[in-house]
């Protein structure tokens, strides 16, 4: 299949030029300059490639050998990494192991950065922490909500200003 979608992608998302198409006819394929390994290419990572590829041509390591996606459970997530919030889609095994996460597809949302694709490592951590932390003399301390947010700072200005001073 050689829709085209990762060179597009490549070319119009990224910028970069280095997908193309190499060869004619029934020997056409998606290659990189000088067919070189990616590792050896202007391939920035940017995973904009994988993240259009209709037919799983193109998929991320975490899926590979986990099984199909129509075999896992599906559920939307709106990415807390920035304030665009993105809208993707985690995928789990039957019995509820993570596999990795999915942009949603073309018009149901922007493409999913980086962050948000790739720095999902806290779902496997085994003691997730249920407050937040911060950085204090270097050190990440356990800190209320209403202190993490600086809801205390945020009161005292609404204070002066109503007040008039």
């Amino acid at each position: 299949i050689l829709c085209g979608k990762c060179v597009r992608a490549c070319v119009e998302i990224k910028g970069a030029n280095v997908l193309g198409f190499a060869n004619r006819g029934f020997h056409t394929k998606v290659t990189s300059a000088f067919d070189l390994p990616l590792g050896e290419s202007e391939c920035v990572y940017c995973h904009n490639c994988v993240a259009v590829c209709p037919v799983g041509a193109l998929m991320p390591k975490e899926f590979s050998g986990k099984g199909r996606r129509f075999e896992m459970k599906r559920e939307e997530i709106t990415c807390t990494f920035c304030e665009a919030g993105c809208q993707f889609y985690l995928y789990r095994k039957k019995d509820g192991a993570f596999v990795g996460v999915a942009a949603k597809e073309a018009g149901a949302g922007r493409p999913l950065c980086l962050k948000g694709r790739l720095g999902l490592d806290f779902i496997h951590n085994p003691q997730p922490s249920s407050h937040p932390l911060l950085k204090k003399d270097g050190e990440f301390v356990p800190v209320e909500w209403a202190e993490a947010l600086g809801i205390g700072l945020i009161v005292e200005k609404l204070t002066r200003l109503t007040s008039g001073e």
